[in-house]
């Protein structure tokens, strides 16, 4: 998914002492972590030419994570037999984390994707944790997966059931 970052682009100025183009824009006061901007433009001959830039986007010192909420809590997967149509397998036995994080300036922010929200489940042989943030039922059990950010943590309940 293509997430917009800036609602208020404008065209570009020319700076005639400097012979660059500029643009200042506003990031979301919800944004935080690592972003990129893209910049296209065209040339006097049509030609399109592309330029991409990734940034990190960091809190004040004195702007701090209060708590954060895991979502969908809890889960509930099914394991499938082996040897199931793939398409049920992701259905069934997959589902994917959201995590958001409160912080002191009374703004809630986004921190799934974040280098520093960590997953970690109780039990691996029942539920694991991908790169991409899908919990994924290895066997029937309860677990439980452990969402952390900084110093704050929240628990998500796993419960894997047997699909006939």
């Amino acid at each position: 998914m293509v997430k917009k970052l800036f609602d208020d682009i404008e065209d570009f100025q020319f700076d005639v002492s400097t012979g660059f183009f500029e643009k200042t824009v506003n990031i979301p006061i919800d944004k935080i972590g690592n972003s990129s901007i893209t910049v296209v433009a065209i040339n006097n001959k049509g030609a399109e030419l592309e330029a991409k830039v990734n940034i990190n986007i960091t809190l004040p010192p004195e702007v701090i994570l209060i708590k954060i909420k895991a979502s969908p809590n809890p889960v509930i997967l099914f394991k499938l037999p082996p040897g199931s149509d793939p398409n049920k397998v992701n259905a069934y036995e997959t589902r994917s984390l959201s995590v958001g994080g409160f912080y002191s300036d009374g703004i809630e922010r986004e921190l799934t994707e974040s280098s520093e929200t960590q997953y970690i489940s109780g039990d691996e042989n029942i539920a694991t944790v991908t790169p991409k943030r899908k919990v994924v039922a290895q066997r029937a059990g309860i677990t439980n997966i452990t969402v952390s950010n900084g110093s704050q943590q929240a628990v998500i309940k796993v419960l894997v059931k047997d699909k006939k």
